[in-house]
């Protein structure tokens, strides 16, 4: 999401306090608190607002005493469903060391590196055995459908097809749901090889490549001078 477009969920309220010099007063951290919240209880691809999430963030980073690490961790939660945008990142600049090495923090970092590398079934693994994890990704409402989304969508970027197996093991589904979350984004499923078919679009289609050699005409004459004397 652009840091510039002005997302559904935000109030007039909130838009007032992250583009006015209220961004900076201490007071207004309740109402961001009570704004993110209300992001992580609704399931749309408009409920992140990552610059009033940030706001949030750079509060906590002027006033200490009030800072929330749960808070912080709903944000880092939310902004791994939006990977590989800069969100996330960005939130880290603003996060100090000693609140990077907080537990549930770690946690959420592991998340991020596994995603980033594509070890997918590895992400779910923790995702679904880890207790701290399912209690931190738990205050997020759809965390698991968003990052199937993302992953999809990372997906149809590198591959034309795929093998049902793979694809399992990357969205945490098995057969019965893979064949439904596929009709859901255009994908289809070879029943006989078990190949899944992901449309072409403009960055997984395979592009002619056209090697053009260009000769100086300096060396071009001597080129032809040599073959005169043949």
């Amino acid at each position: 999401m652009s840091f510039t477009v002005r997302p559904p969920i935000r109030t007039d309220k909130i838009q007032e306090i992250i583009t006015t010099v209220e961004r900076y007063n201490p007071q207004n951290i309740p109402v961001l608190e009570a704004y993110l919240k209300e992001q992580c209880n609704s399931f749309s691809e408009h409920s992140n607002d990552p610059a009033a999430n940030l706001a949030l963030l750079k509060l906590y980073q002027f006033n200490p005493e009030l800072l929330n690490i749960d808070a912080i961790g709903s944000i880092l939660i939310k902004a791994l469903t939006n990977l590989p945008g800069n969100d996330f990142i960005l939130c880290l600049y603003l996060l100090s060391e000693q609140i990077i090495s907080d537990e549930s923090i770690v946690k959420i970092l592991e998340l991020k590196d596994l995603l980033e590398t594509a070890r997918f079934d590895a992400f779910w693994d923790i995702l679904s055995n880890d207790s701290i994890t399912k209690e931190i990704t738990g205050a997020v409402k759809g965390f698991d459908d968003s990052i199937r989304s993302m992953i999809a969508k990372n997906i149809s970027v590198t591959h034309q097809s795929a093998t049902s197996e793979f694809l399992q093991l990357a969205l945490n589904l098995d057969e019965s749901d893979l064949s439904d979350f596929a009709k859901q984004q255009g994908w289809t499923i070879n029943e006989e090889t078990g190949i899944v078919t992901l449309p072409l679009i403009k960055d997984n289609e395979a592009k002619a490549v056209v090697i053009s050699e260009q000769i100086p005409f300096v060396q071009l004459t001597k080129i032809l001078a040599s073959s005169s004397e043949l």
